[in-house]
């Protein structure tokens, strides 16, 4: 299985991406969406302004020198990365904006915290990293990104009880400043994605190779994904007590909806192996991509509970 996309799945609360969406683009929908109902004022102004930060931490990616290219390959750059911006325009104008119905209150059975490590590797050797802290609790599901020198720069947490989600970044000197509302694409958003991981999408090889990762044993399946065409190299351990099945069924549910319990990546997961995935290598021909779970903690008592700890950080409310 291409872990890469479940993982970016779960992480679309977070509108986290490796490829920074237009800010233009960003706010030519959200004007779009709110030329229906609102006129322009002050009030709106103000709430733009602070949505637009709020993105624009999200998104933000340190300005590179661009390398000398061909007209060719610069024609494909472009064509590759706007692709990436109007998927991930996408997203954002769909969890902005719709509405998908009233709230569902959602209890999760589990409390857990872990640390996702990403990397992407390119065929020209260049690489990309991400690190993701995340921690669920009862009625909390909160992803705090850091850079790649390990410092936080955004956090976003889900009040699973009323549904509105709390998005918190910091400046580059330090200060934290945050904003709470309701997302009212949000459910919508997740289904469309969960419907797009087919139940017979995946198939699983276990090759009974075993070694330890982290503490963990582990021992190796083959994943390949018939749809993308990738294959995935997956060290699964079962000494956590936990199934990815029932972790990502969990989740799932906290989006509000029986039909995220039928398909996508819980049910791909079913038949597949039992256990947790502790590594995971993908190749896709272009790019390898790792992801690596760490500082994995199960149970009220152990789980790191700063992540959605928001004392100290001046919130503002957003009516909308």
């Amino acid at each position: 299985m291409q872990f890469r996309f479940l993982f970016t799945f779960l992480a679309l609360l977070m509108c986290v991406s490796l490829s920074a969406q237009n800010p233009a683009t960003r706010a030519t929908n959200r004007a779009k969406n709110r030329a229906e109902s609102r006129a322009n004022s002050r009030v709106d102004q103000k709430i733009d302004q602070a949505v637009d930060d709020a993105f624009n931490s999200l998104f933000k990616k340190k300005a590179k020198p661009a390398p000398e290219t061909s007209k060719g390959s610069e024609d494909s750059a472009d064509s590759t990365q706007a692709s990436a911006d109007e998927a991930t325009a996408n997203v954002l104008s769909s969890i902005m904006g719709g509405n998908s119905g009233p709230w569902e209150p959602y209890t999760n059975p589990y409390t857990f915290s872990m640390t996702m490590q990403m990397k992407e590797v390119k065929k020209n050797g260049k690489e990309e990293n991400m690190t993701m802290d995340m921690a669920v609790t009862t009625n909390r599901f909160g992803i705090r990104a850091k850079d790649s020198e390990s410092k936080e720069v955004s956090r976003m947490i889900l009040n699973t009880e009323d549904g509105k989600t709390t998005m918190i970044t910091i400046d580059k000197d330090g200060n934290k400043n945050g904003i709470r509302m309701q997302m009212p694409g949000m459910r919508a958003a997740f289904e469309d994605a969960a419907e797009d991981i087919d139940n017979n999408r995946f198939t699983f090889s276990k090759t009974g190779e075993r070694k330890v990762i982290d503490g963990y044993n582990c021992e190796k399946y083959i994943v390949k994904d018939t749809q993308e065409g990738t294959t995935t190299e997956s060290w699964v351990t079962q000494d956590l007590g936990m199934n990815a099945q029932d972790l990502f069924g969990s989740m799932m549910g906290m989006f509000g909806a029986s039909k995220q319990r039928q398909t996508g990546p819980a049910n791909a997961l079913a038949g597949g192996f039992t256990g947790f995935p502790i590594l995971s290598i993908s190749d896709d021909g272009k790019s390898t991509y790792e992801t690596r779970f760490t500082n994995i903690k199960f149970g009220e008592a152990k789980a790191d509970r700063s992540i959605l700890d928001t004392t100290g950080v001046p919130i503002q409310e957003l009516g909308f």
